[in-house]
């Protein structure tokens, strides 16, 4: 019998077999190469439970050095892992993996990572690289919306025989103020917000956030970003008076960042781009209300 023949008698043999074995067979190879090697398989392995592909993520991982907040950033980076799937995923971690060690391998005698109230683990990319523009597309964004929510939200771990817990949190600032940049793109103010509100940085990749929303020449998303806080409006659609009750004050002060201090010091390049893209809105903000002075370069522009 040839080679060939062969080859395409196994090939047959394994699309006959029904789907619980190929799941079963697929988590033995835990091979991403396999569901590619034919459309029945691909389809079989692309409407998998979330269980089967929650612990077929597990033991990809399951072998590495990396501690649980290596794990959770590997694992988020792939398509399969939904919001179901990593639910379903963090439930089947075995104890041994709720560490306070950075081996899962190592023994309790290796010295243990410096303990903090939280361990932060990146966010990846491809939440992010595909948002739609808001204006249009309204809640297209959503499904990044939940699952954001979902890990801001994680439970705390606890630490087996420690009495020990300790928050796992994502990492606002991952890929150097990716996150916040895209969403300023896709001029997504709801998540926006729910970035700042968890530490999100403007001023990582000098300041690329603000740049980018004077380009919009949209001067409340500048705002939103230099100041942190979102425009507050009555339920009209008037702003909020003074002498607002307190509990619209209370309910209101969730969405406000920082201390009252402006999150970015803006700066003659943001002065710079406002003048070039003609933004005179954002132009007279910024020298008016936040006191910037255009250098001989930018007056020159101006006039």
């Amino acid at each position: 019998m040839s080679t060939q023949t062969t080859f395409g008698f196994l090939g047959a043999s394994l699309l006959s077999l029904p789907v619980e074995i190929l799941y079963y067979l697929h988590l033995l190879a835990l091979n991403p190469a396999l569901p590619l090697t034919s459309k029945h398989l691909y389809k079989v392995f692309r409407g998998a439970p979330p269980s089967i592909s929650a612990h077929y993520l597990f033991h990809r991982y399951s072998t590495t050095s990396k501690d649980l907040a290596g794990i959770i950033s590997s694992v988020l980076r792939y398509p399969l892992c939904t919001l179901e799937v990593f639910k379903r995923f963090l439930s089947i971690l075995p104890d041994e993996y709720r560490h306070l060690y950075p081996n899962p391998r190592q023994t309790c005698n290796a010295p243990p990572v410096l303990e903090t109230p939280m361990r932060l683990f990146k966010l990846p990319k491809r939440l992010f690289r595909d948002l739609k523009q808001s204006e249009a597309d309204g809640d297209r964004n959503e499904s990044t919306h939940a699952f954001l929510k979902h890990l801001y939200n994680l439970p705390p771990i606890t630490y087996p025989n420690s009495g020990k817990t300790q928050s796992m949190l994502p990492d606002s600032n991952s890929h150097n103020g990716y996150p916040l940049a895209k969403a300023v793109m896709a001029r997504d103010t709801r998540l926006i917000r729910l970035l700042l509100a968890h530490k999100a940085d403007p001023n990582r990749n000098g300041g690329i956030s603000v740049l980018l929303a004077i380009k919009n020449r949209d001067l409340q998303l500048v705002k939103l970003i230099v100041e942190g806080k979102p425009q507050r409006k009555s339920r009209k659609g008037k702003g909020i008076s003074k002498g607002s009750d307190a509990k619209a004050k209370k309910r209101n002060s969730s969405s406000f960042v920082g201390d009252g201090k402006d999150l970015v010091v803006v700066d003659n390049v943001m002065l710079g781009v406002a003048v070039q893209e003609e933004a005179r809105d954002i132009v007279e903000w910024l020298v008016k209300e936040k006191g910037c002075v255009p250098d001989i370069k930018t007056l020159r522009s101006m006039g």
